[in-house]
């Protein structure tokens, strides 16, 4: 890259690690740029100094002290002497009970797509039990989002047709799933026209977004000026709502 100075937006997302590691390599070879990221560990590794934006003022910290810095700033928080900083309420998710201990299970599992010539998931193994979480780690295109997919096709979701062509998966009967994938490129208008669409009620939706540390100046914006984090945050907000209706219409 031949540029004179490097403005750099997010550059990890959606990487694997090996991916990673190669952004955070080039850029420790690189002098004059701005990075924006939320990435702690590629931060930490090729960056002199942070500019922290706050709402009404703007402040720059050497990379040396910034540990310092971060714990004075989260004290002052606390004791509400930041004028620009909003204390927004915390947001509780509770998860839903269910009465089967298991909710997951895959024997010697084999899938691919409908008009694939192979398999794109071999010979997988794994049970989730009630109150177990998973992490799925693996390089880009090791298919761990067909995973997630055969998941969601086997519990009733609607999904791209993906056939078992080995093995069996089992997942629980009436298991309400809620999914959240990384696609926002559908969230247009605002968010009332948002909520409208979807039948979902505005004033408990901002409510829920301000929980979320969402600030109510990001309200009149429109959804495509979002960052990428707060377009999950909208879409995480409107899976709780629709993952609430199924579970009003299926006890009723």
């Amino acid at each position: 890259m031949e540029n004179d100075f490097l403005l750099i937006d997010e550059p990890t997302n959606h990487l694997d690690m090996h991916a990673r590691e190669c952004v955070k390599e080039y850029l420790c070879g690189k002098k004059g740029f701005i990075l924006v990221s939320h990435d702690r560990d590629i931060l930490d590794a090729c960056i002199d100094h942070v500019l922290v934006l706050n709402r009404k003022t703007i402040e720059v910290q050497s990379r040396v002290t910034q540990y310092e810095r971060r714990m004075e700033r989260k004290i002052q928080e606390k004791e509400g002497l930041l004028q620009d900083v909003e204390q927004p309420v915390s947001l509780k998710l509770m998860p839903l009970s269910y009465h089967k201990e298991r909710l997951i299970s895959c024997r010697e599992l084999s899938v691919r797509y409908e008009g694939a010539e192979s398999d794109t998931l071999k010979n997988l193994t794994f049970e989730l039990m009630h109150g177990e979480r998973v992490f799925l780690h693996g390089e880009n295109g090791c298919e761990k989002s067909t995973l997630i997919k055969t998941i969601l096709q086997k519990s009733g979701s609607r999904y791209e047709k993906l056939f078992v062509t080995d093995g069996e998966i089992r997942t629980a009967s009436n298991l309400v799933v809620s999914y959240i994938n990384q696609d926002t490129s559908f969230l247009q208008g605002d968010i009332r026209a948002f909520c409208r669409e979807r039948n979902l009620e505005e004033s408990l939706f901002f409510t829920l977004l301000r929980q979320l540390d969402m600030e109510c100046v990001q309200f009149a914006k429109r959804l495509e000026e979002f960052s990428e984090g707060q377009k999950r945050r909208i879409k995480m907000l409107e899976r709780i709502e629709n993952v609430n209706e199924q579970v009003i219409k299926k006890c009723f």
